[in-house]
């Protein structure tokens, strides 16, 4: 914004995000996912940019600033009071009067006249921890929230799986801008500081203001230029590339891509949408608009998948999983039916084929895989309920099969006779396999084995192959760990094993897979490509003689991934759930293999990088680095300040759960003794089965990682 109010715009135009109202002046401007809004020069608000979620279709006023998240905007009046448009219409506690407001993915924060915080919307849970403090000023990122003091000092709370919300100890800072991954301030000099996710160094100079987003800050110089700097992927392993498909376009949480009927391909967007579009850019059209009736977004709800049929042009019907309200408003996952009708689903036309009641937000499964034989195939989640994973009378944990040619309304789908539980009165015959806790992605090989990349809890990630009546393990194993008493796994020897399974030193959810079959890069024609949620990397698993299988990386998306997709030529995409889609193309090394280039890392399968498996090489994170990324966000090294959490002053050496000043939970009280350097890493490592029942939310740090971190701690106390 310029000094006399008005206002440019640079970057993406897909959604109409440089579309600034001609002739407008504004009193301050906000930025969101892909749209913007501005406070006018009489009050009013204008946005501009995408609408899918009502988002740029603020509310009649005058108000005084005005913040913009993902998806929805909040203004703030004169009064203090507060109005949010969009996908969040909340507001904070009846009678809260703000002076400043911030807006994120789901959420809201503002500060009151005495610097409290209060954060409002369906995903503020953690981001509320933040209310602890006293602060002069609020910057709110994608999924993280972070005050600045008076005193200089920052505090963040929500998200830090990249350290976006570790601040860098002892630091100081007159100005604070919270990104995506990464969050910025700047020091008493004017310099720019940054932490988080890749946080490349930022400009050299003096700045008087920041602004952070999501793959990059730009700050204005005392004179009022402006620079950016980009805040860039991690490198590629040295197979593949991830490079920008579509020209950039954003889609909102986009979790399934394949070729749509018309030419291009189609995109599944969780919020309720599939967009049909051309692969090399092009105007993106609705082919289905389920936004009224898909639930979405609590927890992990959504649309979650679709297919269409493989013989479409006889039976040219589209298939939808996706979680709604049930006859009786219950939450419900639905499989259906649509009719495609020149290139266009048709919504009116639904047909329910199946629904299972879901009472829980998380462990839905979500993905519908037709096999070489035309059937059906789904994969059902737990619904947070582990032990129905091995009930057979259950459809949840499952991977059902079910034949849907010639459905009606009395026989909406039929059961395959050579369904493993056909004839089993004790169990439901739509199951083909059992087991599972988050079955995400499946892919059928062109051997028709089904590959499926299961979701684990606090230890392994798992890739398995599931056969007729295939018992997966799960909630007894988790991976190849048996998780529960040594006899229950022993009875359930016959479970069969994954193919590859991966711990929280690699990541921390499984997504994929799909397999290439492309001519890009034909190092990996035929192998099972999967990637991890949280790391964005992306591995290949492939054929080793006659049943062995090598995994080995193959790159790393530098985002966090929600779920690969084919187009019609075999070649690979990874989504976002940034939104940029990334098309998988071959490095100058890999693409200069040919028919004859050896399976990535050599033919022993070793890892990219060297025989350490280090990728590129790069050096080990020191414990002080595994501390501020890991610990400091909640735990202070000053034994004057808590915190969120306990300081860690006298830990090494002190009683379990008796650092003063702080109540611990019975859990860790009880455990008695006293902290060593040894006993503090196997805490670290997995908090759950250390002190079962303990309400500390870390899901457990790598082995290693742990040792180093409690070293670090240990050597500062001289211990």
């Amino acid at each position: 914004m310029r000094q006399d109010g008005a206002t440019d715009c640079w970057g993406d135009n897909s959604l109409g995000q440089l579309n600034v109202p001609s002739g407008a002046r504004f009193q301050s401007i906000a930025s969101g996912g892909a749209f913007s809004c501005g406070v006018l020069l009489d009050g009013a608000v204008a946005c501009w940019g995408d609408n899918r979620r009502g988002q740029s279709e603020p509310p009649e006023g005058r108000f005084a600033a005005v913040a913009a998240g993902d998806t929805h905007a909040c203004a703030l009046d004169a009064a203090g009071g507060v109005a949010c448009w969009g996908s969040v219409t909340s507001a904070p506690e009846a009678g809260t009067r703000l002076v400043a407001i911030e807006a994120g993915y789901g959420y809201a924060c503002g500060l009151d006249d005495d610097g409290a915080a209060h954060c409002w919307g369906p995903r503020a849970g953690p981001k509320r921890r933040i209310s602890n403090g006293r602060f002069i000023a609020l910057s709110a990122g994608f999924n993280h929230v972070c005050g600045l003091r008076a005193d200089g000092s920052v505090l963040c709370s929500g998200s830090s799986w990249y350290g976006q919300s570790s601040t860098p100890l002892g630091a100081r800072f007159s100005a604070i801008a919270a990104g995506f991954r990464h969050t910025c301030g700047l020091n008493a000099a004017g310099e720019a500081q940054c932490w988080g996710a890749d946080p490349h160094a930022a400009l050299p100079g003096e700045f008087a203001s920041l602004s952070a987003g999501w793959r990059n800050t730009c700050g204005a110089r005392p004179d009022g230029a402006v620079e950016c700097w980009e805040h860039g992927d991690v490198l590629a392993s040295g197979v593949v590339n991830f490079d920008e498909a579509f020209n950039g376009r954003p889609f909102e949480q986009p979790v399934e891509l394949f070729p749509w009927p018309t030419g291009g391909l189609a995109v599944v967007e969780r919020a309720g949408y599939i967009v049909a579009l051309e692969e090399e850019g092009g105007d993106p059209r609705t082919a289905l608009d389920l936004s009224e009736t898909t639930v979405c977004c609590p927890g992990e709800k959504g649309m979650l998948s679709a297919a269409l049929d493989p013989e479409f042009d006889e039976f040219p019907f589209l298939y939808v999983y996706y979680s709604a309200r049930g006859s009786e408003n219950e939450n419900v996952l639905r499989l259906a039916r649509f009719p495609v009708v020149d290139g266009h689903a048709v919504p009116d036309d639904e047909f329910v084929i199946l629904e299972a009641r879901s009472d829980s937000e998380i462990h839905n499964g979500g993905a519908i895989r037709f096999g070489p034989d035309g059937m059906l195939h789904l994969g059902i989640g737990d619904d947070a309920d582990s032990e129905s994973a091995q009930d057979l009378g259950s459809l949840q944990g499952k991977i059902i099969r079910i034949d849907v040619r010639g459905a009606s309304e009395e026989q909406p789908y039929r059961i395959p006779e050579d369904n493993p539980f056909a004839d089993n009165p004790a169990a439901l015959p739509e199951i083909w396999a059992y087991g599972l806790r988050n079955p995400w992605r499946m892919a059928f090989s062109k051997d028709g084995g089904l590959w499926v990349s299961d979701v684990g809890l606090s230890a392994q990630e798992e890739v398995s192959i599931a056969t007729a009546g295939a018992n997966l393990g799960w909630p007894a194993f988790e991976g190849t760990r048996c998780r529960s008493i040594e006899a229950r796994c022993a009875a359930l020897a016959d479970a069969v094993p994954p193919v590859h399974a991966y711990g929280r030193d690699e990541g921390c959810a499984i997504v994929g897979g799909e397999f290439y079959a492309g001519d890009a890069i034909p190092q990996l024609r035929g192998a099972y490509l999967f990637g991890d949620f949280c790391k964005g990397t992306v591995w290949a698993a492939q054929r080793e003689g006659e049943s062995g299988w090598s995994v080995s990386e193959v790159g790393k998306a530098g985002r966090l991934l929600l779920s690969l997709g084919s187009d019609r030529n075999g070649e690979v995409y990874a989504l976002t759930r940034e939104g940029p889609i990334l098309r998988l193309t071959p490095t100058d090394a890999a693409g200069a293999g040919g028919e004859d280039a050896e399976t990535p890392g050599g033919e022993n399968g070793e890892t990219p990088g060297g025989d350490d498996g280090a990728g590129s090489g790069a050096a080990a994170p020191t414990g002080a680095q595994l501390y501020a990324a890991q610990c400091a966000a909640c735990h202070s090294l000053d034994a004057e300040e808590h915190g969120l959490g306990p300081h860690l002053v006298g830990v090494v050496g002190r009683r379990v759960g008796q650092t003063d000043g702080w109540d611990f939970s019975d859990a860790l009280r009880s455990l008695g003794g006293v902290w060593t350097r040894e006993r503090l890493a196997e805490f670290l490592s997995n908090p759950q089965e250390f002190a079962p029942g303990t309400t500390m939310g870390l899901q457990g740090i790598p082995g290693s990682d742990a040792s180093a971190i409690a070293d670090y701690i240990g050597g500062l106390l001289g211990e």
